[in-house]
């Protein structure tokens, strides 16, 4: 709440008209800096919640297209702003999962935030690929990859990778993103994992089911509860 108050005064402060543009820059990096504070917060909790079996899911039934799509193009700016040649593909328009739109979305943000991390230059690409029992969902990058070592502990709860390139930016690394990813995933009965390119890069895999067979009746929200 304290947190939540800052960012609301920072906000109101950055609508004054008289501001110098080096007084709203500087507002704008704490406001940036508030915000990223409060969600490595708020990914602390929902993993001692995971940890504790408290992290429950309401999961419905939605157009997992369109729902990656919005995310892919809240990374659009970073894109350009860093030259990488950042798509979208799927042929299908629409393909309906039972899943939590909520939890599912802190899944993709870390992937792919991750992904812009640790590619200073290339591509990244999000790819959805449709199967007759699955879903499988490919974040593609030509970055610098998992350093040797790590390809076994990068889900581990607070591991953080020792490779000291100077081109990635650690400074407010949690070490639970990816284990808070890899909770939420099993959580939906799915699985993530990660390949190693051949070339240059990874790939990060999440593979989500079908059907609402895996899911428990307390989990899937009835058409009373769903929140447009």
């Amino acid at each position: 709440t304290p947190l939540t108050l800052i960012i609301g005064q920072i906000e109101a402060l950055t609508q004054m008209g008289n501001l110098s543009p080096t007084v709203r820059n500087k507002l704008s990096r704490v406001y940036k800096n508030a915000r990223l504070m409060r969600d490595m917060i708020g990914e602390l909790l929902d993993f001692s919640k995971q940890e504790h079996e408290l992290l429950t899911l309401k999961v419905s039934k939605r157009n997992i297209v369109d729902f990656l799509y919005q995310i892919f193009l809240s990374f659009s700016d970073m894109a350009t702003t860093k030259k990488i040649h950042y798509q979208f593909e799927c042929e299908p328009k629409e393909i309906m999962l039972y899943f939590d739109p909520i939890q599912l979305q802190k899944v993709f943000i870390n992937i792919i935030s991750n992904a812009f991390k640790y590619t200073p230059d290339g591509s990244i690409t999000l790819k959805l690929i449709n199967g007759e029992k699955e879903v499988r969902i490919e974040l593609s990058d030509t970055g610098i990859g998992i350093q040797p070592g790590d390809e076994t502990r990068i889900f581990e709860r607070f591991y953080q990778s020792s490779s000291q390139n100077q081109k990635v930016d650690r400074a407010f690394g949690t070490g639970v993103g990816l284990a808070l990813t890899k909770g939420i995933i099993e959580s939906h009965h799915a699985k993530i994992e990660e390949i190693k390119n051949e070339k240059k890069g990874c790939t990060f895999s999440v593979t989500l089911k079908h059907g609402s067979e895996h899911f428990t009746e307390e989990e899937i929200l009835t058409d009373g509860e769903l929140k447009v």
